[in-house]
């Protein structure tokens, strides 16, 4: 209803005439020219969709207490529709529109015209109403004391009695009551004490028009008192939860237009008598609105998405809004006020003590919500209920804000918005309303979906446990203030239980600003989630002006972003919690110096807050539209959204309209927050910005890696803007980039950040350049601008991609993938993928291009298999970090490529895919009859159609490769060998939880332990595939005529990991019906639990076969099921027993059974027939000897008969009724445990629980079968009631001649042993307790330091099994491949067992294909020792070979071949053996190796060395100053099976030559390469000398140089030799020094003592091209002149020379350098003359 002040006076005038005893009829109002509304119709939705029914006392089984439905957030911004300002207006009658800020509306909601004719006759009729107005307000005073009801009320019948009329006034309580849901508008025309109460299950809709109550402070009653329909439930009892009413009370509230509204309670007194303001209990509804009410024509409530109108809508008084239409339009321009106190211990609007909230929406009108808070902080205090919510030991429930300017003020303890004070240890003093729902009461925090009435009485902790409840903002502006204890929004006092466990805050819109004192929150609470997608929600700053993150309060600390979050469900729904990365953080953008900017330009001087309201609203995050709800308005200019931190870490730009005070729409331009600043940065400026001109657009290429160019901004080049200036700074340019549609038209991400070059991969993209050039600081410019902006578009086209290089390889032992292995075995595919040969244009493609990156499809045997798979890098490690702090966890996917660098700048993708083709046995479709499979590979782009729906962000660089299904023989392959495994499926019938108890079971029995192969005759350790036998009975019931299947139709349950295909048959059709569950494309259906259903239909009764089979596939070997079905009547029996047990060993869960091991047994004793008893049970089960039981351990838990866990006594003897005890008693050689286990009920279970320990004493060398057995059997029995005589004893069950193991009158379990096997084994020796060594002695030479060909050597290998007696390693094989040269001596094989006389090994033990000895050591137990010995003598071919080696044993732990009887004696140790080929060895010794083999001596002329001269410079046969010569020297020695140790080589380099540093190079005779150092040139001496090593026989060695022609070699002799030494075998000591191969040789003894035991060699004389011993090198030019000086900086001379820089000591060394080459040069030609002799 809307109501102009005016109309007030000529209603106040009608309610003095009424007073005194004259009638009018209602009607006549209508000409006071009001808008009004039509009025609601008499059902109204509210947000969740629920209604409030037309009137008292009609069915309407509806709830309103569920949620709001969720609603993702729409898009769209808000439309330029004119809005109004919420502002409280203070217009006194007789004033032209209330508020002077608001603007004219379109909406259908805008007031009359002053001027028109109904205006001016409304004038008139006022006019003789004021007059008369001071006479009828006196007439009234009169009258007063006999009229006893104070409210004037407009609509509806008043009645004379209760349920008489829509209203009806109680004149001794004072009490006006509503009764119907009729529109009625309340007006007082003073302050009353009287009260309004809504009658329990009334939907009241009042109008309140200046309606002034205040309830006395003696009283109890609230001004606004909602009777909870507390007894209104489906039994008529009293309602314990809200959903159990079926009609709740409900009250619309209209704020009339302009008017102001009080409602208080008086009663703030300690003792629990005070009262809400508007009571509104849990199990009531309450919405308040003002005159433009929130309903859509069907009178649905309007719920705000994304702050603005969520879709198009037509008002309930026909106004037509658009999508995104900002909230305004659903606010009355001139909206009434509403103050409200609350009471003691009360909630301001809300519940009472001791009674949660109910459902509160606010639509709109001003309303200021206030606790009670007279500064009370004791125990006894009543300064403890919410603002808005719940009261004193009360909670919030659901409160929603979708409109409105709401100001809640808190309590002392409460929240401003949320829960009450929840302590209460004052005994009896406060007290409920009697129609409030009562607090359950409990010890502890109940779990979620155990209680979900919000508050509960704590009875451990004597305090109420409340919560703020789930709160929604969608709209509106709210101010929540805390106080003392109290939290702004959500929990109450901080000393207390109060919380908000197990709910959500969610903010999608509107601004909220929660404020709170030093100790307490701003918003929120423990154990609950905030969800925040829109709005502007501020946080108390710090003096940084950084929001202080400790004023938020809730799970994380902050808030989330999550989208579908409601209510806690939603939570649950995704695993009971939100994702870390989801978490949203307080930025605040500062627009108050612009809006004071405008205002000065508007000439506004009223806007003292800067709380202008939002009119549209657009954010970007990075260039791209970010989805945020519209804040309502501003805050002092501020707005606070909540971004996550990836978006605070991009540049946010900001495109809004605004309404200022003047009612005009102001357009903010867009401002750009600094990107360069923290996630508070609050500075906005703009750019200008123009489009790039024509001379700097041609910006593509091809994809070749790098960056395109920038722009060529300089001094020279300069890029003109639109206000006249020029950028010519590059070093002020800076670029981002986003990526968008190939038609230019849709972005495809967001926007890079800022770099300083251009992008690098492929796509169109347009570009921005930023320059900021001339925002420099403290300039004018730099006020208002962050620089200029330039836009425009560039393109990076993609290029041909290829795969190479496919292999596969098994993981476990690296053979490769073409050999055959199980499909249980990892297998690893790789592969290539890098750039094409061609660009499009034919140019062939650049080395630059970096590794390509998207998607891999694979294909087996010519068809693609599998979803693509996406190319994963590993992430940095600062990337790894951020993923991890970013979502919680390490959410990284693994890597499965790398890049790998080409050396020539760009790089390739380096593929391994690897999997078990069991777990992936898709890949691999197709059975071969060789096992062999063809796997290729094609590349797909990012963008590629077939993994579109993928999204991924990987740049789209390169085209796919090569389509192996479209061109096989371009496509490179890889063959694999893959060995298909048994899937080793079942088959079952699943337990139907909806059959009748009273009705027989279906039962399937399958044979697994009995398989017979397909193929007879096939390999048993491969046999293929398998076919399984079984039985199975079904029940056959009556159907319904109408019936598609026979009730006792069943689900089969195949589990099997395999994909091959499955087929269903049936050897008679009359019998049973069976088919496969498929898809629409054929395809079987898999269950939640990954099985595949197989419905069988019985159509009669009779036998039939059933074969279900599987085909094989590249992984699994085939199977066949043939099942014997009988089909039968569904039989009476009772009871059935059964018995089941089960053994695990806790020490070894997968076994073996060892000495010390832990066992659990778990005996089950069950009825399967529903709606018996199995009496008197008593459970027997006798232990094995190898076992010790731990009396402590016994429980047992049966339920039904009231036991749960039950530690049990022992006694000497147990009856069937002594249940709680147990006995032990010997019996046939064991002991017998005896457990009474009560009486088990069809369909329960007893569960009889123990453990024992395997004794640890056991003797394997005497024990027998039965002392190490471990399988025993269980046993039940019991009674049933007697069938003729229920009172009567009970009696015997039928005997079962035949029964089920586990089943029968007195069940039986099967043997039951652990895992592993059913025998105790001996332990596993530990790592220490294993030695195994080897060593090598020369016989022939004992204690020299070398070894000769023909020597004889001993080899001794030992293994000892150190560890406890009843440890033993079994079949130990001792081994021992020897080295090339190594030749084992015949009948010198012995081995030694223990400290025994060692016994002759057969020479049979060595293998000489294999070279390697292999003996047999027997079982090695606890203690024992096995030595092996043998000789061996040296060869000729040992020289120069690796003379090492190591020994290998081989054997098998116990728990590695658990079925192993310890009473085999095993092999004879000694005996010859080859080494198992399965087996990885177990241990291996150090290398064993002879002292050094020394070769023969070289004959004469063996050895020989060459010289050679190359031009690097130049190949026309010339040499001249300034080119480098390569200068490679040879050495080689001829002789078999002879040496030259420690080979030195030398070279005396001529002048004119200087060897260049880093050139020298050394291959050795190995045919491995190394580089030499400098240092082993002397540029004093101009000698080189390197050390060699040794030179064997057949083998040579390689030293190769640069050097440089200097101008010194014009006309000098260039010509010189290269000379060898080396000691002969028979004069090498092995003691002596011995250099490294490419090091410096300097002799210790000096040079002459040196080649006096040294032979040598010496080359011809070697000459650079074109020279010879007169000269010949030739100048840098044709006419002689050496007209540029040579660069000799990189030889080692000057180099030597520049890290001394002495050039004064390299002058004092000339000299005796020369002295010494002269003396080197007198030696060698003494030498030579020697050698010619």
């Amino acid at each position: 209803m809307k109501a102009n002040p005016k109309g007030r006076v000529l209603r106040g005038a009608l309610a003095a005439v009424l007073a005194c005893g004259l009638m009018m009829p209602t009607g006549a109002l209508a000409a006071d020219g009001q808008g009004t509304e039509t009025p609601p119709p008499a059902t109204l939705t509210l947000p969740d969709g629920s209604e409030a029914a037309p009137a008292i006392g009609e069915e309407d089984p509806t709830t309103f207490d569920t949620a709001p439905s969720d609603a993702k957030p729409a898009t769209g911004n808000a439309s330029d529709q004119p809005e109004s300002d919420v502002e409280e207006s203070e217009s006194s009658a007789g004033d032209s529109p209330a508020d002077p800020h608001g603007v004219t509306s379109d909406n259908g909601a805008e007031t009359a015209d002053p001027e028109s004719p109904a205006a001016l006759l409304a004038r008139k009729v006022l006019s003789t109403a004021e007059k008369a107005t001071t006479q009828a307000s006196i007439a009234f005073a009169t009258t007063r004391a006999s009229t006893t009801n104070p409210f004037i009320v407009e609509g509806g019948t008043a009645g004379l009695a209760p349920g008489e009329g829509d209203y009806y006034y109680d004149s001794d309580k004072g009490t006006l009551h509503i009764q119907t849901s009729t529109p009625l508008t309340l007006s007082t025309a003073f302050q009353v004490s009287e009260n309004i109460e809504i009658d329990a299950g009334v939907r009241a809709d009042l109008t309140l028009d200046n309606v002034d109550i205040a309830t006395p402070a003696d009283g109890t009653t609230s001004p606004i008192n909602m009777v909870t329909n507390v007894m209104d439930t489906e039994d008529k009892t009293r309602a314990i939860h809200a959903d159990q009413i079926l009609h709740k009370t409900m009250l619309h509230i209209t704020l009339a237009d302009g008017s102001s509204n009080k409602l208080a309670c008086l009663n703030r007194a300690s003792g629990g008598a005070g009262s809400p303001g508007i009571r509104c209990g849990w199990g009531s509804v309450l919405v308040i609105d003002d005159t433009i009410r929130n309903l859509d024509s069907n009178n649905n409530v309007i719920t705000p998405e994304n702050g603005v109108i969520g879709k198009p809508v037509t008002l309930a008084n026909g106004t037509y809004l658009e999508a995104g239409t900002p909230l305004s339009a659903l606010d009355s321009k001139n909206p009434g006020t509403l103050t409200v106190d609350a009471g003691g211990n009360s909630a301001a609007i809300g519940s009472g003590p001791e009674e949660n909230a109910g459902k509160l929406i606010f639509q709109g009108g001003n309303v200021y919500a206030n606790g009670c808070n007279q500064g009370l902080s004791d125990n006894y205090s009543p300064d403890t209920g919410a603002a808005i919510g719940g009261g004193e030991g009360g909670s919030g429930t659901i409160t929603i804000f979708n409109g409105g300017r709401i100001i809640a003020t808190a309590s002392y303890h409460g929240a401003a918005i949320g829960s009450g004070w929840g302590f209460w240890k004052r005994g009896d003093q406060t007290t409920a309303k009697p129609d409030a729902i009562a607090i359950p009461t409990f010890s502890s925090v109940p779990k979620v979906g155990e209680y979900d009435g919000y508050t509960f009485w704590n009875s451990s902790v004597g305090q109420f446990d409340t919560v703020a409840g789930d709160i929604y903002i969608n709209g509106g502006y709210i101010e929540a203030k805390g106080a003392e204890h109290g939290n702004g929004f959500g929990s109450a006092c901080l000393y207390t239980t109060s919380s908000n466990r197990n709910h959500i805050i969610r903010v999608t819109g509107g601004t909220l600003l929660p404020s709170s004192t030093s100790i307490n929150k701003d918003m929120g609470g423990n154990n609950g989630y905030v969800v925040i997608t829109g709005g502007s929600v501020s946080l108390t700053k710090k003096a940084d002006g950084k929001p202080d993150e400790s004023k938020f309060q809730g799970i994380g600390d902050t808030a989330f972003n999550t989208e579908g979050i409601a209510t806690w469900s939603n939570v649950v729904d995704k695993g009971g919690s939100l994702p870390e990365n989801d978490k949203v953080f307080m930025i605040t953008i500062d627009l108050g110096s612009e809006i004071e900017k405008r205002n000065t330009e508007a000439g506004i001087t009223n806007d003292d807050k800067l709380d202008d309201r939002i009119h549209s609203w657009r954010l970007t995050v990075g260039g791209k539209e970010y989805n945020y709800g519209a804040p309502d308005r501003f805050d002092n200019g501020l707005l606070y959204l909540w971004l996550p931190k990836n978006a605070t870490e991009k540049e946010i730009s900001v495109d809004l309209t605004y309404t200022d005070k003047n009612g005009d729409i102001q357009k903010i331009e867009p401002l750009f927050r600094d990107p360069h600043t923290d996630q508070n940065g609050t500075t906005l400026k703009r750019y200008i910005s123009f489009e790039l001109p024509d001379s700097f657009k041609n910006l593509w290429k091809y994809y070749d890696g790098t960056p395109l160019p920038g722009l060529s901004i300089d001094p020279d080049n300069k890029l003109p803007t639109e206000d006249g200036k020029e950028l010519s700074k590059p070093d002020r340019i800076s670029y981002k980039y986003q990526l968008y549609s190939d038609d230019r038209q849709t972005a495809l991400g967001t926007e890079s950040a800022s770099a300083t070059e251009m992008p690098s991969n492929v796509g169109t993209m347009k570009l921005t350049v930023d320059s900021t050039e001339h925002a420099v600081e403290g300039s004018v410019f730099a006020t208002s601008y962050w620089g200029h902006r330039a836009t425009g578009w560039c393109e990076i086209k993609p290029i041909a991609s290829k795969v190479s290089l496919i292999n596969a390889e098994w993981v476990a032992d690296k053979e490769p993938g073409d050999k055959h292995h199980n499909s249980d075995l990892e297998l690893s595919l790789h592969a290539r993928i890098d750039r094409g040969d061609t660009q499009p244009d034919g140019a062939p493609t650049k080395a630059t291009c970096k590794a390509p990156e998207g998607f891999i499809q694979l294909y087996m045997d010519g068809k693609k298999v599998g979803d693509p798979i996406e190319i994963v890098f590993p992430a940095s490690p600062i990337a790894r970090a951020l993923a991890i702090s970013s979502d919680g966890g390490d959410a990284e996917p693994t890597p499965n490529a790398t890049r790998v660098d080409n050396g020539q700048g760009g790089s390739y993708t380096d593929f391994i895919y690897t999997f078990k083709p069991s777990d992936a046995d898709f890949l691999v479709p197709d059975a071969t009859t060789d096992g062999k499979h063809i796997v290729s590979v094609q590349y797909l782009p990012s963008n590629a159609e077939e993994v579109a729906d993928l999204k991924s962000e990987a740049p789209a660089n390169y085209f796919k490769s090569v389509n192996p299904a479209e061109d096989p023989e371009a496509a490179p392959k890889a063959e694999v060998a893959i060995d298909p495994i048994d899937p080793e499926p079942s088959v079952t019938i699943p337990v139907d939880p909806g059959a009748d108890p009273d009705k027989s079971k279906p039962s399937i029995d399958t044979d697994y332990d009995h398989p017979t192969a397909d193929k007879p005759g096939a390999d048993p350790s491969k046999p293929g595939d398998k076919t399984y036998r079984g039985e199975m009975t079904l029940i056959y019931e009556k159907p319904d005529p109408d019936a598609t299947e026979n009730p006792g139709a069943v689900d089969l349950k195949i589990e099997t990991p395999s994909s091959g295909p499955i087929t269903v048959t049936t050897a008679d059709g009359t019998v049973l019906e069976a088919k496969i569950i498929t898809d629409e494309n054929g395809t079987p259906v898999r269950d939640e639990n990954g099985r595949i259903t197989v419905r069988v239909n019985p159509t009669s009764v009779g036998k039939t076969e059933l074969t279900i089979k599987q085909e094989p596939n590249g992984a699994y070997t085939g199977t066949t099921f043939i099942y014997g079905v009988t089909v039968k009547a569904d039989p009476q029996i009772a009871p059935k027993p059964s018995l089941a047990k089960k053994a695990e060993n806790l020490t070894h869960p997968n076994g073996p059974t060892q000495p010390g091991d832990r066992i659990r047994y778990t005996v089950t004793a069950g009825n399967d027939a529903t709606g018996s008893v199995w009496t008197q049970v008593m459970i027997e089960d006798p232990l094995p000897a190898c076992l010790q039981i731990d009396e402590d351990t016994l429980r047992l838990t049966n339920e039904r008969d009231g036991l749960k866990d039950a530690p049990l006594a022992k006694a000497t003897s147990v009856a069937s009724s002594d249940v709680g005890e147990f006995s032990l008693a010997a019996r046939g050689g064991k002991q017998v445990l005896s457990v009474p286990a009560g009486a088990v009920y069809g369909g329960a279970t007893a569960r009889l629980t123990f453990e024992c320990t395997v004794k640890g004493d056991i003797d394997f060398a005497t024990a027998t079968t039965a002392d190490l057995e471990l399988a025993n059997i269980a046993s039940a029995s019991g009674k049933r009631l007697n069938p003729t005589d229920p009172d009567g004893p009970d009696v015997d069950l039928d005997p079962d001649p035949s029964p089920e193991p586990g089943h029968g009158p007195e069940p039986t379990t099967p043997p039951v042993t652990p895992p592993g096997g059913d025998k105790v084994i001996p332990l596993d020796p530990d790592g220490s307790a294993l030695a195994f060594s080897k060593a090598v002695e020369n016989l022939t030479r004992p204690g020299e330091k070398v070894t000769k060909i023909g020597d004889k050597l001993r080899y001794t290998v030992a293994l000892e099994n150190k560890g406890v007696a009843n440890s033993v390693l079994w079949d130990a094989v001792v081994s021992d491949p020897l080295p090339i040269g190594i030749e084992p001596v015949p009948g010198s094989i012995l081995l030694q067992m223990d400290d025994g006389k060692p016994t002759s090994v057969d020479d049979a033990a060595y293998t000489k294909e294999q070279r390697t000895i292999a003996v047999s050591c027997g079982h090695l137990w606890g203690g024992q020792k096995a030595t092996l010995t043998f000789e061996c003598t040296v060869g000729a071919e040992a020289i120069g070979a690796d003379n090492g080696n190591v020994a290998l044993y081989f054997a098998k732990k116990p728990s590695e071949d658990p079925k192993h009887d310890p009473t085999d004696p095993g092999d004879e140790p000694g005996a010859p053996t080859t080494p198992p080929s399965d087996e990885e060895p177990k241990g291996s010794t150090p290398p064993a190796e002879p002292p050094t083999i020394l070769p023969n001596d070289p004959a004469e002329g063996d050895v020989k060395i060459a010289k050679a001269a190359e031009n690097l410079t130049s190949d026309d046969g010339k040499t001249r100053v300034g080119d480098e010569i390569r200068y490679t020297i040879t050495l080689k020695n001829d002789g078999a099976a002879t040496a030259w140790m420690d080979a030195v080589i030398r070279d005396d380099v001529p002048q004119g030559l200087e060897p260049m540093s880093g050139s020298i190079k050394m291959t050795l005779a190995d045919g491995s390469s190394i580089d030499v150092s400098d240092d082993t040139y002397d540029d004093q001496t101009r000698r080189l000398l390197v050390s060699a090593g040794r030179l064997y026989g057949g083998k040579e060695i390689v030293l190769a140089f640069t050097a440089l022609v200097t101008e010194d070699a014009v006309g000098a002799d260039a010509g010189n030799v290269a000379v060898a030494l080396g000691k002969l075998p028979s004069k090498w000591d092995p003691e002596s020094t011995h250099p490294e191969p490419g090091q410096p040789f300097d002799p210790p003894s000096g040079w002459e003592a040196w080649g006096r035991d040294s032979e040598r060699v010496v080359s011809e004389t070697a000459y650079p091209p074109g020279a010879n011993e007169k000269g010949g090198v030739l100048a840098r030019t044709e006419s002689g002149a050496n007209d540029k000086k040579v660069d000799d900086s990189n030889t080692i001379a000057k180099k030597r020379l520049a890290q001394t820089g002495d050039e004064t000591a390299r002058c004092l060394a000339a000299g005796a350098a020369l002295a010494l080459l002269s003396a080197c040069a007198l030696l060698l030609a003494r030498r030579r003359l020697r050698r010619s002799r």
